[in-house]
């Protein structure tokens, strides 16, 4: 189960896509979470800063997939080391 910050992180996600970043609000971000926007508010306290930590927890995720593809191949064997 998704704890409630990593829940607006997966949200911002989905809204994003909705409505894009120049038309999004804490409200859009809270609705697809299914939370109310003073939670929002409480754990990121704007969403410029829910965007920064988005973009943070996009980058960890993709780097973390790249990493765990990478040992499926066979880590530093598969680049001929």
């Amino acid at each position: 189960m998704a704890t409630q910050p990593q829940r607006f992180l997966e949200a911002t996600y989905r809204a994003l896509c909705r409505h894009g970043y120049a038309d999004l609000t804490v409200g859009d971000i809270a609705a697809e979470a299914e939370r109310s926007k003073s939670l929002v508010h409480y754990y990121y306290g704007s969403k410029e800063h829910l965007f920064t930590e988005f973009l943070v927890f996009e980058h960890t995720n993709s780097y973390l997939s790249s990493m765990a593809k990478f040992f499926q191949l066979g880590g530093v064997n598969c680049l001929g080391a």
